[in-house]
């Protein structure tokens, strides 16, 4: 087997028998509504060079457009077969659909933990979502859509893929029990999020310090599970990326170790000379049964300190926003007031299907885009999130920030919520300051 990086989560996968796994393909800036951009970016003949692939099949580990990006996957045959694994609903649906729409027809849905053979040789299995990827949070909600894959080639070398799909301790350790210690480990060493730079309380200090808590806590979770995992060679990818356009600035405060950092944690750890970190750059290629690692010399940012990886993305500040285009024409005016009020009564009935009992006070602050020519002025929105009445004061609280033309998209059911969050393109301020991870997925039925 030999195993390629091209991007982000994405991975070209040569099989003995010549056949090819493409896994996330997500090549195309702007994903999460014009915010994201690979980095290290492709450069444009890396580009052409991986949409020419023709792969045997394509692996999607769930539906993020930093994993299943239309304009990325597109460029690919139709007939290609997908590879998903069977999620709970709605996640299976939304994430079949997803491909669906795009003319994809040979969608193939796998029972998690269930070995497949390939053809030519070998076999994979698709495992679920593990418990830490809300970060140790108990998710009431039951909206997991994170998976991961492992693969034997038929000359018996291995790989686990962890993508997105942050491990914990046990889940590492069942993954050796059931298929042993694979050659290769892909682990992620980072993620997305709006926290800290969402968050318009913090000063530019306390943004820092919380980057830098959640980039070492999240470097340290790498280092033990590749401990644990015990593979040949270890590399760290997914959540590598920066933000474009006017969130451009909030690129500082990702928490996502440089490759030198990754290698400065690698060697202070009790295993580094029995166990082998491999980082890799677009274009790098591990030959497994060879036990030979293959660097792309051209490759772009090879490594980079985080001055070099904010100036990148400030340099693409001025990239336009999509929905910067939404204009309302100047005789058509927005009752904001009645659009949230109808969607913070689907948002309690959402809540109480899912049987959550949650006494917070929500608000909603409408901001007028400054960009946009749109005539809606700003507006507050506050309900209970219990009863959707006026809420009592005192009890928990939590505000989000948004500008009318993506509030208007949210709304229709044209951009959503969670995406909205991972894009950075709004704001959430807390009391008390911490998480309830079910707030947030649950404000993905936050809509008309």
């Amino acid at each position: 087997m030999q195993i390629e990086f091209i991007a982000n989560a994405s991975f070209k996968l040569t099989l003995a028998s010549g056949k090819v796994l493409l896994t996330d393909p997500w090549y195309a800036d702007g994903v999460y509504y014009g915010t994201w951009l690979n980095f290290p970016p492709l450069a444009p003949a890396r580009r052409a060079e991986v949409e020419a692939i023709r792969p045997d099949w394509i692996y999607i580990s769930h539906i993020h457009p930093d994993h299943l990006d239309p304009v990325s996957l597109t460029v690919y045959p139709r007939e290609t077969p997908i590879l998903i694994g069977r999620l709970p609903e709605p996640a299976l649906t939304h994430l079949h659909r997803a491909i669906g729409a795009l003319g994809f027809e040979d969608v193939r849905i796998f029972d998690f933990w269930s070995r497949q053979p390939l053809d030519g040789g070998g076999e994979f299995a698709i495992l679920p979502q593990f418990a830490a990827s809300n970060a140790g949070h108990a998710d009431h909600t039951g909206y997991e859509i994170d998976t991961s894959i492992w693969l034997r080639d038929a000359d018996g070398t291995s790989v686990f893929n962890g993508v997105d799909n942050a491990l914990h301790d046990d889940a590492a350790r069942e993954v050796c029990d059931r298929f042993g210690r694979p050659d290769v480990a892909i682990l992620p060493y980072a993620g997305g999020s709006f926290f800290p730079q969402g968050c318009p309380a913090y000063s530019h200090e306390t943004k820092l310090a919380w980057r830098d808590r959640i980039g070492a806590r999240r470097l340290g979770d790498f280092i033990r599970h590749a401990e644990i995992v015990g593979a040949r060679w270890t590399v760290p990818a997914a959540g590598s990326y920066v933000l474009g356009g006017r969130v451009a600035p909030f690129s500082q405060y990702l928490h996502q170790a440089t490759p030198p950092e990754i290698a400065a944690a690698w060697e202070e750890a009790p295993f580094a000379g029995a166990l082998e970190l491999c980082h890799m750059a677009s274009g790098d290629v591990i030959d497994v049964a060879a036990g030979a690692v293959v660097r792309n010399e051209a490759a772009l940012f090879r490594s980079y300190t985080p001055a070099e990886r904010h100036a990148f993305a400030n340099s693409r500040a001025s990239d336009p926003l999509p929905h910067d285009a939404v204009q309302v024409p100047d005789a058509f005016a927005i009752d904001w007031n009645r659009l949230i009020g109808k969607a913070a009564k689907t948002l309690a009935g959402a809540a109480a299907g899912m049987n959550l009992d949650i006494a917070y006070d929500i608000e909603i602050v409408v901001q007028p885009n400054t960009i946009a020519s749109t005539p809606a002025e700003g507006v507050t929105y506050r309900f209970a999130l219990d009863n959707g009445t006026p809420p009592p004061e005192g009890r928990r609280f939590i505000r989000f920030g948004m500008d009318d033309g993506m509030m208007l998209m949210v709304l229709l059911g044209a951009a959503n919520w969670n995406n909205v969050e991972i894009a950075s393109l709004l704001t959430c301020e807390r009391v008390p300051d911490t998480q309830d991870p079910s707030i947030h997925k649950l404000m993905n039925s936050f809509k008309l």
